[in-house]
Parts: structure tokens; C-alpha cells; sequence
């Protein structure tokens, strides 16, 4: 087309314009996926976004704590012989102080959680009780972070409080037969008070004082993971797994896509759309279509 005679050009939004020409037409439009601005040139892994209540944007990048205030990017260095969790998508949070808790692995692959100061721009890990070690924290509706700590070659895990200060023991599912899904991803604290786990080879729930098991075939689930779960605005409780997405009704499951390849966050903008990240790309429930951003 563009070989020929220009007869006209139209543009839409002044980023994207049409070509009328002697050869045919065509459409030029930037490209879908770019670099931000002030970020060029940086290569490392970054696995997970977190906004803060003053809307700054926070990445955990390897080996950096990314930081975007308005339009400033600020890069911290994670301390020495540490790097963030990369298979960990749900490992940025705000403490109760304001300060950023993220998840770090130490070179013997041990968990380590990290609070990192806006102000002092320095970090310190959150001490845990002698003999256990850190799995996942995650934000708690009522105030501080939810914690899952583990003894040493002990299966299962303590749920604990963390108010910023201290870690406050609240149940404890160590060798528990209801938890038998290996490593812990998710922890989902729904609005009716449920507790949700999910991990690498499935998951269960905490109601009413006891443990139950919903993610299994006869319910609908037939996937053989619960990577991560989330909970809609309007209550609607979503599971991600190797290979598909799933809707709870109250009662049972409902596949809504399959072939995600390990299904790691969600999350519904403010159009009502769902956006869901896998290992092949991000994807976006729009109605009853599903658009992939490959």
C-alpha cells in the first residue's frame, strides 16, 4: 500500500490513522505491549504488582524493588544474597506501618519476608518464631496481614496475624488431612469470614471452625491445582489453576477457560472485565468473550 499514491489519511485518535492510497489501505497503531517510559532497557524478571494507599505502583523484580511515584521510577536493590520470589505472583503487600512486605528467597531457597521504608529506603525482615519459617503473607480485611509459617520437615502450616509488630498464632493446620495440596499460593479471606487456601495440588476451606474440601471432581473442580483465588466486588469467588479458570456458585464449580497454563492472578477493572495472567499470556473476560493479549 504504501508503494503507491496517498490519497488520504484519517486519523482516529491521534495515535492510530488510516492511508488511503492507489495501492490499497492500511492502518497504522502503536504496539499493543511497551516499555514504560524511564524503564528502558531493564531485562529481569518482575512477577508482581502491588498499588499503595497513596497510589504509588510497586513491582518485585529480582533483584529490585521497583517503584513508580507519579512518573519517577526508583529502583531498590533487594539486600545481598537475596532475591524476590519469581513464582510467587501474590508476594507484594502494605504492612499496617505503610512500609512494602516483600517475599524473598535466600541463596538455600529459603522464604524470607522482607519490609521495605519508603522514607529511609531501607530494608528488614520480619522476624519469625525460632524453628519456623515463612510461606505466604496476604493482606486481612480487619487490619494487619495474614501469615502462613511452617515448622521444619513438618507438612502443613500455622495461619497467623501479622499487625506490624508481631505474628499472633490463630489456627494451626500442621499434618492436618484436610491440607494435603503441597505448596501454599493463595489465601483468600472472603467477605462472610471463609478462609480459602489454595496451592500447588489443591486446596480447602475454613468455615464455621472447621476445614472442608471443595475443590474436588465431584464439585466440579477437575483441575489438579489452585494457583490462586480471588474474589469479585460482588462476591463471585474465582480459582485458577494449571490449566483452567473457575467460578464457585455457593454449591459447586463452573469451568468458565480452559488451556492457561498455570493461571497466577486476577483481577476486574472498573468496566466490569476480567483480566486473568497465566504462564501463556494475559487473557480478558469482556461479556461472554474471552480476548487474548498474547
Amino acid at each position: 500500500v504504501l508503494s503507491g499514491t496517498v490519497f488520504d489519511i484519517y486519523s482516529e485518535d491521534g495515535k492510530a490513522f488510516w492511508l488511503a492510497g492507489s495501492e490499497g489501505v492500511a492502518r497504522y497503531a502503536v504496539l499493543l505491549w511497551q516499555a514504560p517510559e524511564g524503564l528502558g532497557g531493564f531485562d529481569l524478571p518482575v512477577h508482581a504488582a502491588l498499588e499503595d494507599r497513596q497510589g504509588r505502583l510497586w513491582f518485585a523484580a529480582t533483584d529490585y524493588l521497583l517503584e513508580l511515584d507519579g512518573a519517577v521510577w526508583r529502583r531498590h536493590h533487594i539486600p545481598r544474597g537475596l532475591r524476590t520470589h519469581a513464582t510467587q505472583t501474590a508476594s507484594l503487600m502494605e504492612s499496617p506501618s505503610g512500609r512494602i512486605v516483600v517475599n524473598c528467597l535466600t541463596q538455600d531457597e529459603t522464604d524470607i519476608m522482607l519490609e521495605f521504608d519508603p522514607r529511609s529506603g531501607g530494608f528488614h525482615a520480619i522476624r519469625v518464631p525460632k524453628g519456623r519459617r515463612f510461606l505466604l503473607m496476604t493482606p486481612r480485611k480487619s487490619g494487619g496481614l495474614w501469615a502462613a509459617t511452617a515448622a521444619e520437615n513438618v507438612p502443613g502450616f500455622r495461619l497467623e496475624i501479622y499487625d506490624g509488630k508481631g505474628l499472633t498464632p490463630v489456627l494451626d493446620m500442621a499434618q492436618a488431612r484436610e491440607w494435603d495440596s503441597g505448596d501454599l499460593r493463595s489465601i483468600i479471606e472472603r467477605a462472610n469470614g471463609e478462609l480459602w487456601f489454595g496451592g500447588i495440588n489443591g486446596g480447602c476451606l475454613y468455615r464455621g471452625g472447621r476445614l472442608t474440601q471443595p475443590f474436588v471432581k465431584d464439585l466440579g473442580y477437575t483441575d489438579s491445582g489452585v494457583f490462586t483465588l480471588y474474589e469479585m466486588p460482588d462476591g463471585t469467588m474465582l480459582a485458577g489453576g494449571r490449566d483452567g479458570v473457575f467460578r464457585w456458585t455457593g454449591s459447586s464449580w463452573k469451568l468458565l477457560r480452559r488451556g492457561l497454563d498455570r493461571v497466577r492472578s486476577f483481577l476486574q477493572a472498573r468496566n466490569g472485565d476480567l483480566w486473568v495472567a497465566s504462564a501463556n499470556g494475559v487473557h480478558r473476560l469482556t461479556g461472554e468473550d474471552w480476548i487474548d493479549h498474547g
